[in-house]
């Protein structure tokens, strides 16, 4: 039995727990995956549909993490800007930043505010042929006394350090290795080949608009017979992730303290924005899409506390490198943390 929900076996759409049964979306794009694997000419009924989809989608779009969380960090700058009680839970932590806690004021790093980001000329030498408009900053508020700003990154709720393409991957890795580590040949050997395999799988839009990576992966299983464009380059996704993932555990068994300098670099910025304003040394961690703070971390220096809590904040060995898109229908590419 095979379900025309989901497209495996051993239950229908009736007991299908993969998909919900009343979803448009999913009954529909199970309808144009027929279409598609019987090879006919229905083009006309494929658009349409893709614009049923698309209507329905737009009006029933939950709001994203990345709305709450931003919601939460301006809940967070107000509670800093009028709550004393608040401030005395993050004081301890900003002590050694020098900052004056009784005249501090929060804001957000942006050029509505005067701040202008800026990264470093060594990351913009190895973040090489990015579309980047704007760098995107690890701070999410600024501390100021007047004299001084302090760069706050707020994760609401379990977060990823960083989410990077090829192009920041190779910033991240190679910034960290040239100034900490460039005497080392094996890390640099193997930062090499992690380039070149993000490089070889490169971005792919899939061909139809109902189509993500996990759609085209059950079609693949379910058919080994397909092939087009999109199969090929999910195939070749997973087997360079796989390769990538297997380079990374070789990285934490013998040269753990290059990963941990890469998890502070993803957490603070240090080598990406150096002094700009980009750059954070204080996290606050808050329960999700709350202002309740769960932790406080110094991200001045490493400490053994912190990167134990930051290694402890990563996905599994297996997906360190993954599969990102912008959505169903929209450009897939490989995608570091």
């Amino acid at each position: 039995m095979v379900c025309s929900l989901c497209g495996l076996q051993g239950h229908n759409k009736r007991t299908c727990k993969n998909k919900d049964p009343n979803n448009i979306g999913n009954i529909l794009n199970d309808m144009i995956n027929k279409v598609i694997t019987m090879n006919k000419d229905l083009d006309e009924v494929e658009n349409s549909l893709n614009m049923i989809i698309t209507k329905v989608e737009k009006e029933n779009k939950p709001v994203k993490n990345n709305k709450k969380a931003i919601d939460n960090e301006n809940t967070i700058m107000n509670k800093i800007n009028e709550d004393d009680s608040y401030n005395e839970l993050i004081k301890q932590k900003l002590s050694d930043n020098e900052i004056n806690m009784s005249s501090i004021n929060a804001l957000k790093p942006t050029k509505d505010n005067g701040y202008k980001l800026q990264c470093s000329e060594q990351w913009i030498k190895y973040k090489n042929g990015t579309k980047e408009k704007s760098p995107s900053s690890k701070s999410d508020l600024l501390l100021s006394d007047l004299k001084l700003n302090i760069g706050v990154s707020i994760k609401s709720g379990k977060g990823r350090w960083t989410s990077a393409d090829c192009c920041e991957t190779s910033a991240i890795l190679l910034s960290v290795w040239e100034n900490k580590y460039n005497h080392d040949s094996e890390i640099k050997d193997i930062i090499d080949k992690i380039i070149e395999y993000m490089k070889n799988v490169g971005k792919h839009k899939p061909l139809y608009k109902y189509r993500n990576k996990t759609i085209i992966c059950k079609e693949i299983k379910s058919d080994s017979s397909i092939h087009d464009a999109d199969t090929e380059w999910v195939k070749l996704l997973e087997q360079k992730c796989n390769e990538c993932n297997s380079l990374w555990c070789i990285l934490v068994e013998s040269h753990l303290d290059y990963v941990k300098d890469i998890i502070f670099e993803c957490a603070s910025g240090e080598y990406k924005f150096g002094r700009n304003y980009g750059r954070a040394h204080i996290l606050i961690v808050t329960d999700k899409n709350t202002p309740n703070i769960k932790k406080v971390c110094s991200l001045k220096n490493r400490t053994p506390e912190l990167d134990e809590y930051l290694i402890s904040q990563l996905p599994s060995s297996s997906s360190i490198f993954a599969c990102k898109s912008g959505g169903t229908g929209k450009e897939m590419w490989m995608r570091f943390l």
